[in-house]
């Protein structure tokens, strides 16, 4: 995500954080420099290719790969794409299974 912003990549980076229930939705977006149908084209191949499975993927590989291997989400709790000169990313959390990863961890 962050790789297709400017130059200083943080300095265009809006979060917002939502929960309802059990769940907590993260969005994040960031200004692109690419055009809109080029990164959807690059996370579209990346998508095809399991390139997100990799641990030595980008920053969006090893966070899908946490959150789909780890925390027992879904693969539809992720999604990415670029819109209007933005690139959005949107992660659903369920709490449950990540408070339970935790207690395991401390177990």
């Amino acid at each position: 995500m962050f790789n297709h912003g400017s130059t200083v990549p943080f300095d265009n980076v809006a979060v917002y954080a939502r929960r309802l229930g059990n769940q907590l939705s993260l969005h994040f977006e960031n200004l692109t420099t690419k055009p809109d149908e080029e990164v959807n084209e690059d996370i579209r191949k990346k998508l095809a290719s399991n390139q997100f499975q990799l641990d030595h993927g980008s920053g969006l590989s090893k966070v899908r790969n946490i959150l789909v291997g780890e925390f027992g989400g879904k693969s539809e709790d992720f999604a990415a794409v670029a819109r209007n000169g933005k690139c959005h990313v949107d992660l659903v959390l369920q709490l449950d299974n990540l408070l339970k990863q935790y207690e395991d961890t401390i177990s």
